[in-house]
């Protein structure tokens, strides 16, 4: 299974429980992109419900206790809640409703702000399974403003379910000193591929990195009271052309190269315990499932010049 190396590193992995925000709960979870569960339900003969279920059992048995639900509709997440909460797991639910108007092209005003925290709160707030919810997903600094409001507001009318964000290290930073949030949660993906410029691309340095980052985002979280959640990366991205075979391999182009690889199974558990040496009370992998290529479907659908480019960019390598 293409999720194998994830479940093998949580499984030597158990926590006691901890207080974060009032909620007695130590997250050791995984990033769940709802939409991709269709396509590998199909790929193996199954149901999709049927699959969640059996893929939520497989996780609590590897010690997972929290699923980041996202890319879901309302009758989806209620049904994805109950499940999970047969199985034991919380759900970090990020709904429908409260999706920044900066993506719906709607005006971040207090009114949006009222109308996404009562939709929420009326949809989810007596659904059994709904640890809390998830705002945003990697926001621009224009948007900490909106959700900052929204947190506060969800809080107001939900006082009992935490709330976070996922942020990069450029707007982590600044929703840390900045503004009033609980709970962020950084992500950071440190292992590029051997060569590749972008990333740190040796173990040693992607190492560095990775533990850099998190113990300073941890002591400024310490320093300002919020508590400090880390997603790490469990995955492997293709820059340039690319797209799944009918039975789900992956398929590379000429002139495409591996930009992140996916850590080893060793260095996937590391990341979960230097994390919490760092000050993190919470650890989200990314991501359960392995990458959809939406550009580019088949050999048969046109090219990504984009993603082409990309790739043969100066900066890109390797070559």
């Amino acid at each position: 299974m293409m999720y194998t190396g994830l479940l093998l590193a949580l499984v030597s992995v158990q926590f006691g429980q901890a207080t974060v925000r009032g909620d007695d709960l130590f997250p050791l979870g995984v990033y769940w992109p709802h939409s991709y569960a269709d396509d590998f339900a199909r790929n193996e003969g199954t149901e999709t419900w049927a699959y969640v279920d059996r893929i939520l059992g497989e996780l609590k048995k590897n010690h997972c206790n929290f699923i980041w639900a996202c890319s879901i509709d309302t009758q989806d997440a209620k049904r994805l809640c109950e499940l999970a909460d047969k199985h034991g797991i919380k759900v970090g639910l990020l709904p429908e409703a409260v999706h920044h108007p900066m993506n719906t092209r709607q005006a971040a005003t207090p009114r949006a702000v009222s109308k996404a925290a009562e939709e929420t709160f009326k949809t989810f707030g007596q659904v059994k399974g709904v640890w809390g919810y998830v705002l945003d997903d990697e926001p621009p600094i224009a948007a900490l403003p909106y959700l900052e409001a929204l947190e506060t507001e969800l809080l107001r009318l939900d006082p009992t379910r935490p709330i976070t964000t996922v942020f990069r290290r450029t707007e982590a930073v600044p929703a840390i000193q900045h503004h009033q949030f609980g709970i962020v949660t950084y992500d950071c993906y440190p292992f590029g591929h051997a060569r590749d410029p972008n990333l740190p691309n040796t173990p040693a340095s992607s190492r560095q990195f990775y533990r850099g980052v998190t113990e300073l985002l941890g002591r400024q979280c310490e320093k300002r009271g919020v508590t400090f959640w880390v997603m790490p990366g469990a995955f492997q991205e293709i820059w340039g052309n690319w797209y799944w075979s009918k039975k789900m391999t992956v398929v590379a182009e000429p002139g495409a190269y591996l930009h992140w690889r996916m850590p080893t199974v060793g260095e996937t558990r590391w990341q979960i315990w230097e994390g919490i040496a760092g000050g993190a009370k919470g650890v989200i992998f990314y991501t359960l499932w392995p990458e959809r290529n939406f550009r580019r479907t088949s050999p048969d659908s046109p090219r990504d010049r984009e993603q082409e480019a990309r790739a043969r960019s100066e900066e890109a390598g390797p070559k």
